[in-house]
């Protein structure tokens, strides 16, 4: 299991502002590390000429995103470095779904502006950051967990944030043009 698990962290996961399968240029060399799970955020520029047919997709990952996401019907995929990325829609909110190229599932985001963040995180960022907004949330999701990560800000800062079970770390504050790293 530990070989397994250790497989899919090699995959990086997109968050954020996804990724390309040609093109994937880092956004932050910053590690998200949550346990034995860990990330890389990416930028992507993709057009429609880089998804793939169905039929190019390993058939695993089909078939568990059919079950997985039973309502989505706009899935499209992309080859990306280890596996596969589909990105869909659902509840009005763009998601994305990540796969290894054995086809098992790694790990899905979903992607919400700072107004339609869940409430909770609202509640957790305004007491423990008050006069912050938050910009971006995103999701994550893993077989074993769930966790957040968020863009703030107010008139003097930005700050990106990792929440899990409730706990929040900063994992970048960036402050009148100067970076400081956590």
């Amino acid at each position: 299991m530990k070989n397994r698990t250790a497989a899919l962290v090699s995959l990086t996961i997109a968050l954020c502002f996804g990724f390309t399968a040609l093109n994937a240029t880092p956004l932050s060399n910053i590690p998200v590390n949550t346990g034995d799970t860990s990330l890389t955020l990416y930028r992507t520029d993709h057009t429609a000429e880089t998804y793939l047919r169905l039929n190019e997709v390993n058939i695993h990952a089909a078939r568990d995103f059919m079950k997985r996401f039973e309502n989505v019907t706009d899935g499209k995929w992309l080859k990306i470095e280890g596996g596969y990325l589909v990105r869909f829609m659902a509840d009005e909110k763009k998601n994305d779904a990540f796969y290894d190229g054995m086809g098992r599932f790694v790990a899905a985001s979903c992607y919400y502006d700072g107004a339609n963040s869940p409430e909770e995180i609202k509640t957790l960022v305004n007491k423990e950051y008050p006069g912050y907004k938050i910009i971006v949330a995103t999701k994550i999701n893993t077989n074993d967990r769930s966790f957040y990560r968020l863009h703030i800000s107010n008139p003097e800062s930005i700050k990106t944030l990792q929440i899990v079970n409730s706990r929040i770390r900063v994992l970048e504050d960036l402050q009148n043009g100067a970076t400081v790293l956590r």
